[in-house]
C-alpha cells in the first residue's frame, strides 16, 4: 500500500512501506483530485500503472482519547540517543514472584528432610499452593492475538516510523490489519517506541528528500490526513531538523 505524500500539478508523489518514493501521473488515478494522505494501491503491467484508492478508516476505529493522552516516557533528546520505555513484565517474570517461589520450594525441601508426618503434610499443602499459583499466572498470560498486534505495531514503528494514532488506525482498519480494538489498544500501550524520534525521522524525509518548507512539514506531521503526530511531537521534529 502507498500513501500520497505530495501533489505537484499532474505529478503525484507516493511513499511506500519500505520508505521508497515513486512518482505517478495524475491521469493514472482511478478517481479525481488525489490528496495528500490518500491511501492507494498500485496495479501495474508492462505498459501502464493504475492507482486505486483504498477505503478510509471508519470513525469508530479512531483511537480512544485516553490512549492519545497516555504518558510518553521519552528518554534522550537527540536523534543519536533514543531510549524506549519498557513494557510491564508478566507476574511470573517479576523478581519478587521468583523469590517467593524459591522460598516456597526451599520450605518444601526443609519439611521433607524433617521426616515427620506433620512436616510431610505441610509440604504437600505448600506444593498444592505453588501449583495453584502457577496455574493462576498462566491464566493471566496475554492472548496470542494481542501479542500478534503488538508485533505488528512494533514493525510499523521500527520500519515506517509511524505515529501512535497512525499505527492504531492501521491495526484496526478493515483495509489494514483488522485487529479487534482491545488488541490494538494493548499493542499501543506496550509497543517500544519513541514517538518524537519517529516524528523527526518522518520530518527529515519530507524536508531533505522532498524539499518541503518547515511549515509544510509541520502541517504534514500533524494532519489528520497525514502522519497524525501530536503537536508536541511535530514541534520537537521541526526544532531538530537542522
Amino acid at each position: 500500500m502507498y500513501k500520497v505524500l505530495k501533489v505537484d500539478g499532474s505529478t503525484i508523489y507516493l511513499g511506500g512501506a519500505n520508505k521508497e518514493i515513486i512518482t505517478v501521473d495524475k491521469d493514472s488515478f482511478n478517481y479525481e483530485n488525489p490528496k495528500v494522505g490518500d491511501a492507494v494501491q498500485l496495479f501495474k503491467n508492462d505498459d501502464s500503472v493504475i492507482a486505486v484508492k483504498t477505503d478510509s478508516v471508519p470513525e469508530q476505529n479512531r483511537m480512544p482519547e485516553e490512549i492519545m493522552r497516555s504518558d510518553e516516557r521519552v528518554l534522550g533528546t537527540s536523534a543519536g540517543k533514543v531510549k524506549t520505555e519498557k513494557h510491564a513484565k508478566p507476574l511470573y517474570k517479576k523478581p519478587w514472584f521468583i523469590v517467593l517461589m524459591v522460598i516456597l520450594v526451599l520450605g518444601i525441601i526443609g519439611s521433607s528432610v524433617g521426616g515427620d508426618e506433620n512436616a510431610s503434610s505441610s509440604s504437600s499443602n505448600e506444593k498444592n499452593n505453588a501449583t495453584e499459583k502457577t496455574q493462576e499466572v498462566k491464566k493471566k498470560e496475554v492472548p496470542q492475538e494481542y501479542k500478534n498486534a503488538l508485533n505488528k505495531a512494533q514493525l510499523y514503528s521500527d520500519t515506517m516510523y509511524m505515529s501512535k494514532q497512525g499505527i492504531y488506525e492501521q491495526l484496526t482498519s478493515d483495509a489494514g490489519e483488522n485487529f479487534p480494538e482491545k488488541a490494538a489498544q494493548y499493542a499501543i500501550k506496550h509497543v517500544e517506541a519513541n514517538w518524537k524520534e519517529n516524528a523527526l525521522i518522518k520530518a527529515k524525509t519530507y524536508y531533505e528528500d522532498m524539499s518541503m518548507s518547515k511549515d509544510a512539514v509541520y502541517e504534514q506531521l500533524v494532519s489528520e490526513y497525514g502522519e497524525q503526530f501530536t503537536a508536541e511531537q511535530a514541534k520537537y521534529a521541526i526544532e531538530h531538523l537542522d
